[in-house]
């Protein structure tokens, strides 16, 4: 992600009341191995298909129970398969706009929490 689109993205998710914990995969990694507890969905969103299917894939390891959203251009080219094994439970579009993202993200936290109970 270029510095202007890090930038552009952390305001909109302080303008949510929330804020990003990793600008790379490695610290997104490394934040849900510390503290999996903290977060209550994750949101990945990565230049590549297939690099944001390899992050999701390594956090689904790491917390299986929480809701992974895939923000792309396009999931025309992932399959359904690809992003069942990823772990991914919705996919929305980018540039992300904040109805559709909070209907994914409610969509993915009921569908978790039924499965908890």
């Amino acid at each position: 992600m270029s510095a202007t689109a890090c930038s552009a993205t952390k305001r909109s998710w302080r303008r949510w009341g929330t804020s990003p914990s990793a600008s790379d995969a490695r610290d997104a990694i490394a934040a849900v191995r510390a503290e999996p507890a903290r977060f209550d969905a994750i949101l990945v969103s990565q230049a590549s298909a297939q690099a944001a299917l390899d992050l999701a894939r390594a956090l689904h390891a790491l917390a299986p129970r929480k809701p992974i959203l895939l923000a792309a251009r396009s999931a025309v080219d992932v399959g359904a398969d690809a992003l069942v094994r990823a772990g991914i439970a919705d996919v929305v579009r980018r540039p992300i706009a904040s109805p559709e993202l909070a209907a994914a993200l409610s969509r993915s936290l009921r569908s978790a929490a039924r499965l908890q109970m």
